[in-house]
């Protein structure tokens, strides 16, 4: 057991941080953090009960089967006012992508990685929208040049179509942030080459809907 932080906060009881190693295959560690009264403060004490939060943070490994990366990415669409509205994602460095990310060894298959992957970054669950499996698929090189797993590999990226959404996306700690654009917008916004041409294949399969 280490103890990772421990800080009072002038505006926030003592919050105190520690993780625990666990036997589990595909987490490699939890955080526990206990939020614990300032001394003193008897008013804190009754507004704010002492409570502890589990944060399993996987540790999962990418599926090189046949020596290819499986990607997913999601067309997420929903009706605007006068045309389709579709989400992107902004990554930590400004760009724009279409949301999704590769397939582990512990995704049973290419829809349960795409759940897995919009739960990470929108905090969307599988109840929250309906995934459609298309046609759309197309194999890449040289997509990645780091992690050394991944560098030199081919990807093969796989399109779904994310709509009926019941909740609205959150952008989680994954991404810098999220945008809803029309189809042109998207297609001017989207500088990564195959990323552009991957929202074409989707926008003319949800036009064609």
């Amino acid at each position: 057991m280490y103890c990772l932080d421990e800080s009072p906060s002038p505006v926030a009881p003592t919050l105190k941080v520690q993780s625990f190693k666990t036997d589990r295959p595909h987490f490699c560690y939890i955080l526990k953090i206990d939020f614990l009264p300032k001394a003193g403060d008897p008013g804190r004490t009754r507004n704010f009960r002492d409570r502890t939060v589990l944060y399993y943070h996987k540790s999962m490994s990418l599926d090189l089967t046949n020596g290819i990366i499986k990607n997913v990415r999601a067309i997420i669409w929903k009706k605007g006012n006068s045309e389709p509205l579709f989400l992107l994602t902004q990554e930590p460095s400004g760009a724009f992508t279409i949301p999704g990310g590769c397939k582990d060894v512990e995704d049973a298959d290419l829809l349960v990685a795409l759940h897995r992957e919009l739960q990470e970054e929108l905090h969307l669950d599988p109840g929250d929208y309906s995934a459609q499996t298309t046609p759309a698929r197309k194999e890449y090189a040289n997509l990645y040049n780091t992690p050394p797993e991944r560098a030199g590999k081919n990807t093969i990226i796989s399109l779904f179509l994310v709509s009926n959404l019941t909740k609205e996306p959150r952008a989680s700690s994954e991404i810098k942030d999220i945008i809803w654009v029309t189809a042109d917008e998207a297609l001017r916004i989207l500088k990564a080459p195959h990323m552009n041409e991957l929202f074409g294949m989707g926008l003319e399969i949800v036009q064609a809907a």
